[in-house]
């Protein structure tokens, strides 16, 4: 069994992976915990499983964007009776300080999260000698295995980008008047931010949607972004994190080198930013071999998936392809129609009426 539920995030992420033998041993991975507003589902998720078995192997926080990370401000302060994280691979700001020579981005909260990892002891990139999460050039990608059998490759952030990381990171904790080796100061600012704070269709022409110009990303936090090969059972899926599109294009390129293969074989994509055209490429795609696709956004405050993003999926992602969506929204509604199924060869997934996330097998 291999699961991923991508939860009701808003415009951002948080994936519930499930993997193991059979629905008696269940092990558990989460990936990233939205807004505040997703913190609470997944504090009501983990009070539905019996408090014994409450522990999540690895919490993955991509990067210190505010729509992946300050969900993760609360979770990691609310004392849920049994809650026990295994582990938690985040590149804080003493991960990034290792590579030196806008408010959306959430160094703040990343370093709100630093001083609750810290104070927790909770173990913290101990995959990794607790050093930072990086793929570096030319080397073998890291990777980890968990109990149960799950394995993840780092593809990754690479230096150049925790470099720039470093760098915006210093510029945010001057702004705050923070010290990143001040952890009391941190936590006693967190205290003040209440919102932080735990709960006791027309006709598509799809090819020229996918070939028109975009920009590419350039957004420093998502550069940064934490990229994952999970492999379990004979299952793959590659979880992306906001990574930009040559980055992760490079990073495929140069796995598919090491394993001696042409292109990655998945069984699953969660689509990059979701589903932004400015994340998605041609290249990008070349690099893999993928079906079933994972798209998780409401569209709120950047109307994602854009529609171009749908589209360079369904022109180069492949045939008879399975496009999953978390929301039904304004953004993604229109891929629900017949007519382009039938001449793009492919298939929709929404939640049911009344319904937010959506859950996937592997």
């Amino acid at each position: 069994m291999f699961t991923i539920e991508m939860l009701a995030a808003s415009e951002g992420d948080s994936l519930w992976i499930e993997y193991g033998p059979d629905e008696d041993h269940i092990k558990r991975i989460l990936i990233d915990a939205g807004r505040v507003a997703t913190y609470r589902i997944i504090r009501e998720r983990i009070l539905e499983l019996d408090e014994n078995d409450r522990r999540f192997e690895l919490f993955v926080i991509t990067h210190v964007d505010s729509d992946h990370i300050e969900g993760a401000v609360p979770l990691l302060q609310d004392k849920i009776p049994g809650l026990e994280w295994g582990e938690v691979w985040f590149n804080g700001y003493r991960h990034a300080e290792q590579f030196k020579p806008p408010d959306q981005m959430g160094a703040l909260q990343g370093e709100f999260v630093s001083a609750l990892i810290d104070e927790a002891g909770i173990p913290w990139n101990a995959a990794f000698d607790e050093g930072p999460i990086v793929a570096l050039p030319g080397e073998q990608f890291p990777w980890a295995e968990f109990d149960g059998g799950m394995k993840l490759t780092v593809l990754t952030p690479t230096p150049d980008r925790m470099r720039v990381l470093a760098a915006e990171w210093e510029r945010v904790l001057e702004d705050e008047g923070l010290d990143a080796e001040d952890r009391m100061k941190t936590l006693e600012k967190l205290a003040t931010v209440k919102k932080l704070q735990p709960d006791a269709l027309g006709s598509i022409n799809v090819e020229k949607l996918a070939e028109q110009d975009a920009r590419e990303d350039k957004t420093v936090a998502n550069g940064s972004t934490i990229s994952l090969l999970a492999e379990y059972d004979g299952k793959t899926a590659l979880l992306t994190g906001d990574v930009w599109a040559p980055v992760l294009k490079k990073a495929l390129e140069d796995l598919n080198k090491e394993r001696g293969t042409s292109s990655l074989s998945l069984d699953v994509l969660k689509v990059p930013h979701h589903g932004s055209v400015a994340n998605m490429s041609k290249e990008l795609l070349d690099q893999i071999r993928c079906k079933r696709y994972l798209f998780s956004s409401n569209g709120s405050r950047y109307g994602h998936p854009d529609k171009a993003g749908v589209a360079r999926v369904i022109h180069w992602g492949g045939s008879r392809l399975k496009l999953y969506f978390n929301y039904r929204s304004e953004h993604n509604e229109m891929w629900d129609n017949d007519s382009l199924r039938d001449e793009y060869d492919y298939r929709t997934f929404y939640p049911g009426d009344g319904v937010e996330g959506l859950r996937v097998v592997v």
